[in-house]
């Protein structure tokens, strides 16, 4: 049986929207991740954690690939910038989807600081931070994590479950 650890300390800022993540992990290899998080806008920001990675040019964008936003009817929403700071041209109060996919082989590279911040994939466990992991909004408060994990894996992390079984940050 897998493990996922997992902390997301970044998105503890104030303020609706409040995203909804789905995080699924692939069950024929841990290290493709795909990200997908609905929510309404309220600023054009999107990014990911501007600390951490300095160390590639990127950023934590090193590993982000396919990101698109969508809007409710489905009709592709333009996003510009990059590599880890982007502009998605919605207006205030549109409900949008972005997504990602994530490759997990941080644990490749070399950390100044050891592999304390970075993603690493075990032969049963994967670890991450939500750096790593989550390109967000500004406003992240009351946002929602869910997991769909290959079987018999299951989510640790630091948040409640809410009874609807995704976790709430």
């Amino acid at each position: 049986a897998g493990l996922l650890l997992f902390s997301l300390s970044f998105l503890a800022i104030a303020a609706p929207p409040k995203p909804d993540y789905l995080v699924r992990v692939s069950s024929t290899d841990a290290r493709d991740i795909s990200v997908t998080f609905r929510y309404t806008v309220d600023s054009q920001d999107l990014s990911m954690a501007d600390w951490g990675a300095e160390h590639f040019p990127e950023g934590w964008g090193k590993f982000v690939s396919g990101l698109q936003a969508k809007d409710e009817r489905g009709a592709p929403v333009p996003l510009r910038g990059g590599p880890q700071a982007w502009k998605i041209a919605a207006s205030k109060g549109q409900p949008v989807e972005v997504s990602y996919r994530l490759r997990l082989d941080h644990d490749r590279h070399p950390w100044p600081h050891g592999l304390d911040e970075a993603a690493y994939v075990k032969a049963d466990a994967i670890f991450m931070t939500g750096m790593a992991l989550f390109l967000s909004p500004d406003d992240t408060a009351g946002a929602t994590v869910r997991f769909e994990l290959p079987p018999g894996w299951r989510a640790s992390t630091p948040w409640n479950r809410n009874p609807d079984g995704s976790f709430g940050v």
